[in-house]
């Protein structure tokens, strides 16, 4: 399985590393690994969809980095820090962008 990074597009802060919350999951792409994020913090009722680079564009989405070899990098604690962050990009290899639409609307 590959281990997957994902960074909040919007703040740059590290939002899901899929050695914490999907341990044990087999053969997840970036999609499925931002959806079992997204589903862990509550998030539901949205569609993802890989793209091979970042879009110049202001929608949601996550930078997925695969960290394919075992202990490049501790399991991440603490996803604002920007030092972790950099070491967690330089450590990866770019997977793509996964854009996320809501298929609802939110309720205020």
């Amino acid at each position: 399985m590959s281990r997957f990074i994902l960074i909040d597009n919007k703040s740059g802060f590290i939002f899901g590393d899929t050695a914490d919350y999907a341990a044990g999951e087999s053969d997840l792409s970036p999609a499925g690994a931002a959806r079992l994020l997204d589903l862990s913090i509550g998030e539901h009722n949205r569609t993802y969809t890989e793209l091979p680079e970042t879009p110049d564009t202001a929608q949601l989405g996550y930078e997925v980095y695969s960290l394919d070899r075992p202990g490049v990098i501790d399991v991440v604690s603490e996803g604002q820090d920007p030092t972790f962050v950099a070491e967690a990009i330089r450590a990866g290899r770019y997977a793509g962008f996964v854009l996320i639409e809501a298929t609802e609307p939110l309720s205020t």
